[in-house]
């Protein structure tokens, strides 16, 4: 089922300080899944073009992770989110053609 918008808003904070603290703790293991949690709610909200973003600097900081777990998990994701934002891009421009 679907959660409501007050646990949305409470476990997006939650992500969002995880994200910041491994960030400034030089914590990449920690910032890559913090981003993929973060990322994983905002495409459930429909907020792609913010979770492409944040993978692609997720992506980024597991550089040296890519043969682990989480660094596939990470490159995953932003494929799918990266298709995702596409097919919306694609949807908006052929219905502004009609």
């Amino acid at each position: 089922g679907e959660s409501a918008p007050s646990d949305d808003a409470g476990a997006e904070a939650s992500f969002e300080r995880a994200v910041a603290i491994a960030r400034q703790q030089g914590a990449r293991l920690f910032e890559v899944r913090a981003s993929a949690s973060l990322a994983t709610l905002w495409l459930s909200q429909g907020r792609v073009v913010e979770a492409v973003a944040l993978l692609q600097r997720a992506d980024d900081a597991a550089c040296d992770m890519k043969e682990g777990r989480d660094g596939q998990a990470v490159s995953a994701l932003l494929a799918h989110a990266s298709t995702v934002q596409r097919a919306i891009g694609a949807r908006h421009l052929n219905s502004a053609r009609r």
